[in-house]
């Protein structure tokens, strides 16, 4: 995909790719979760997969709907995707927040919904 992508972009065209990162969520795994971890899972399950009540495991069911169901073929982390654009010639590859970016055409374009303010910076 990102051969392709590289090869129909114009000289000094851009792409944004909004990906889940998965260092976060296999993060979700821990034991010791943070505040931020908490709300997401229970956010997430709360609105996604009310189904399930026990709160303990919801984790797990978390990571397979967001998966499974959205179709994510491949789930990155920060460096993966990075040295992977680099490999097929994308340059000036930065991460940015999700629906910011320094180019207004690719600002608030994400797909995925925004908890809150916090939620944008901290997960």
């Amino acid at each position: 995909m990102l051969h392709e992508c590289y090869r129909a972009i114009k000289p000094g065209g851009r792409i944004r790719i909004s990906t889940p990162d998965s260092n976060k969520i296999t993060g979700l795994l821990t034991n010791n979760k943070t505040k931020d971890q908490i709300n997401y899972t229970n956010w997430f399950t709360d609105k996604f997969i009310p189904e399930i009540t026990d709160k303990t495991t919801s984790e797990t069911f978390v990571i397979n709907k967001m998966v499974r169901e959205w179709g994510h073929q491949f789930i990155y982390d920060k460096k993966t995707l990075f040295n992977a654009m680099q490999e097929v010639g994308f340059e000036n590859i930065e991460k940015t927040s999700p629906q910011n970016s320094d180019d207004n055409n690719l600002r608030n374009i994400d797909g995925h919904e925004i908890i809150s303010e916090a939620d944008i910076n901290n997960f």
